[in-house]
């Protein structure tokens, strides 16, 4: 029996594979990490320009070691309108020798949610308010559901695993930790 490859089955073939890298934003010791903030005060996405606040889905921000986008202050992150963003800007940065302190996204195990139909699609409600966030290590995603968010396919972080898996069992999608996301899966999204 010859197996059908699905873009679902080709992503699981590139974990398998050992293609994935490693987006690390904690790098370990014990190092005091800046708090997350608010993402509701009209800031624009870093990758793609959409203002965060009017787009469903989770977002993101990220504190660097020693840069910071261009007009930013020192002390603020980079900002995105979802996980796709984050980990675009991640992986082009990172290949700058850009060093990541944290990256934080919505925890959708922590707020109450909504999937809603538009037009025949579903989205998931954005929390951007700084006590929904949590360090992305902490969560595991739900990758390509039938769930979408400013950027389309969308990268769901929950930190209770059991809330990811009820979630994938629901609407469809793949699960990965948020350390085992890789270039090649955000670019089949």
């Amino acid at each position: 029996m010859i197996k059908e490859t699905t873009r679902r089955n080709f992503v699981g073939l590139l974990l398998g594979a050992g293609l994935a890298s490693t987006a690390t934003g904690c790098l370990g010791g014990d190092e005091e990490l800046p708090e997350p903030v608010a993402v509701n005060a009209g800031q624009a996405c870093d990758v793609c320009g959409m203002v965060i606040q009017n787009h469903p889905g989770p977002v993101a921000q990220t504190y660097y070691r020693d840069n910071f986008p261009e007009g930013r202050a020192e002390d603020e992150p980079a900002w995105f309108c979802s996980n796709t963003c984050l980990f675009d800007f991640y992986f082009g940065r990172s290949q700058q020798g850009w060093e990541p302190l944290v990256h934080y996204t919505t925890d959708y195990s922590a707020v109450e949610y909504k999937v809603a139909e538009e037009s025949g699609t579903l989205f998931i409600t954005s929390h951007p308010e700084a006590e929904n966030f949590v360090n992305g290590e902490e969560t595991t995603l739900v990758v390509d559901s039938d769930v979408l968010g400013a950027m389309g396919p969308s990268l769901i972080p929950f930190t209770g695993s059991e809330d990811a898996t009820a979630f994938r069992e629901e609407y469809g999608g793949d699960i990965f930790a948020f350390g085992d996301v890789s270039q090649q899966l955000v670019d089949s999204l």
